[in-house]
């Protein structure tokens, strides 16, 4: 069904915030899709322009996010999605206008995750993560160290952002006192995005963060009325009691308030404990990276805390300056080599094997230090999980050594990176190479007629084509475009056209700009890349 919003509504809503706060956004999306990211970076306006034609026409229909499946740790896959780019606007000025309401009925004493910016003009949406987790952890530890709250109950919900009920959401906003408008509005585009599935929401972008922490806003109040010390951060919870009789009769108490919200509690993940042994558990991250925080490394990186995203950075659109060596000067590395090296005695299905990863290669990529190359190829093939991880570490070594993307090409004969998160990433990391093995060439050829890849694989192929081929890769990609049924990959192989020469690359506009209000977009994008040249 078509939704719409009125031409007074559409007044009120700020697009250009909107757009910011995507362009910082897609740092960590779950897929590497620059021919999305060009639109942000280019053609704002223009998109806004289509998205709010359609919204006041009553013509406008959001389509179904694209995904691949997200390996897990544990072996099994989550589905990782990104929407498309009128889609991702109208969820994020959408939220962005309700969040003030909203923002209003958390209490902030309790829950530290997604604080919302009174003034955030670089589109950051937040207040840094390690802020608001360092007091989050402050909080834990000064309620642990209470002696009238011996005992803790640790609490987190199962596959939460999946269970969400959007109707309760819905719900609970507008008793906020939001927009009642745009709540609606907000309650159909949820729904869309879903596939009429009642329950879940995006997960990993900006307003599914906001709306993951309020929409357990209530849970925070029934603590806060029974006098129950708690924390959270989004489902992460800690309560305190003063014996263990009133935990164990609480974790019964609890499971029920969020059973009355569609969510359980993930038994695999919930304790009860004494609340110092619990605070020495989960305080031990903190201390190994303390020493590598003393070095000034937070000035730089983005985020450490374990509650952030499970994918890093990659911004395409600045990927051939991704390297800013201001940031590298006078950084010291000797905690961080150590922090790494006990990676040495920790087994890998450990949490914290991932998180000092994590930590160590955003570090080591941002200073340019190339110790742990051979580390990440080795690993590439074994930890699926960790590809996009790895792809930015890669990816960033390679723009100042050719000769990593050259080994790197390597994987691709590795039977063992066969998932397609892997391949896309691995794509991810080729883009930053000067050139390409043939054989690297005619994988990517082969990569493109293969329909029975997810879209998100098939439409980077096209792009180490265009960057790298020669006349006749060129051709294959030309051709391949009237065989390939999905328009989101046509819409990556017209952004591959920006790498052939420019008879080509205008013949390929031409043809191709008006075959989707999506390439309308990219073409609208290359033409201002082409003019800023």
């Amino acid at each position: 069904m078509p939704l719409s919003l009125s031409e007074e509504k559409l007044n009120e809503l700020d697009h250009e915030l909107a757009v910011a706060r995507i362009r910082s956004d897609i740092a960590s999306d779950f897929i590497f899709a620059p021919h999305l990211s060009i639109i942000y970076e280019w053609s704002g306006a223009a998109l806004w322009g289509q998205l709010r034609a359609e919204l006041k026409g009553g013509c406008y229909v959001p389509a179904s996010p694209v995904g691949i499946e997200v390996p897990k740790s544990s072996g099994f896959s989550r589905l990782g999605t990104v929407l498309l780019p009128c889609d991702r606007l109208a969820y994020q000025i959408v939220v962005d206008a309700l969040v003030p309401d909203a923002e209003r009925h958390l209490d902030r004493d309790r829950v530290f995750s997604c604080v919302p910016l009174d003034d955030d003009p670089k589109g950051l949406m937040f207040k840094p993560s390690n802020d608001s987790y360092k007091r989050f952890m402050q909080k834990m530890e000064s309620l642990a160290r209470d002696p009238r709250y011996p005992y803790a109950l640790k609490a987190d919900v199962s596959s939460y952002f999946e269970r969400i009920y959007q109707h309760n959401l819905v719900n609970a906003l507008g008793s906020a006192r939001c927009d009642q408008t745009l709540v609606e509005f907000l309650g159909s585009l949820l729904s869309c995005f879903a596939q009429t599935n009642s329950h879940g929401i995006i997960q990993g972008e900006y307003p599914s963060d906001f709306l993951g922490t309020f929409y357990l806003g209530a849970i925070d109040v029934k603590h806060r009325a029974a006098g129950i010390p708690s924390v959270r951060y989004v489902d992460d919870m800690y309560f305190f009691f003063s014996n263990e009789r009133d935990a164990r009769i609480h974790r019964i108490t609890l499971a029920s308030w969020l059973r009355q919200e569609a969510l359980s509690l993930n038994e695999h993940k919930c304790e009860l404990a004494p609340s110092l042994s619990l605070l020495e558990q989960e305080t031990k991250v903190t201390h190994l990276f303390e020493d590598a925080r003393q070095e000034g490394l937070d000035n730089f990186l983005q985020s450490n805390d374990p509650y952030s995203s499970p994918e890093v950075p990659w911004d395409f659109a600045d990927a051939y300056g991704l390297v800013d060596d201001n940031d590298a000067e006078n950084i010291e590395l000797g905690a961080v080599h150590s922090l790494f090296s006990l990676l040495d005695e920790i087994d890998d299905s450990e949490r914290l094997y991932g998180q000092i990863e994590k930590y160590c290669l955003s570090a080591f990529g941002k200073a340019g230090d190339s110790i742990a190359v051979d580390y990440v190829l080795k690993q590439y093939p074994r930890r699926a999980h960790m590809a996009s991880v790895y792809a930015v570490y890669l990816g960033s070594m390679a723009l100042r050594d050719r000769e990593v993307a050259r080994t790197a090409q390597r994987l691709i004969a590795d039977p063992d990176v066969c998932l397609d998160f892997q391949l896309m990433w691995l794509c991810a990391v080729l883009t930053n190479a000067d050139e390409l093995l043939p054989q690297t060439l005619d994988w990517a050829t082969r990569g493109i007629s293969h329909h029975s890849s997810s879209v998100a694989l098939r439409a980077v192929y096209p792009i180490l084509l265009g960057r790298f081929g020669g006349p006749s890769e060129h051709q294959v990609l030309r051709e391949s475009y009237a065989d390939e049924p999905s328009a989101y990959v046509r819409a990556g192989t017209l952004y591959s056209s920006r790498y052939l020469p420019t008879d080509e690359q205008k013949k390929c506009i031409n043809s191709w700009r008006y075959d989707s209000p999506l390439n309308g977009l990219v073409a609208e994008s290359l033409k201002s890349l082409r003019n800023r040249s």
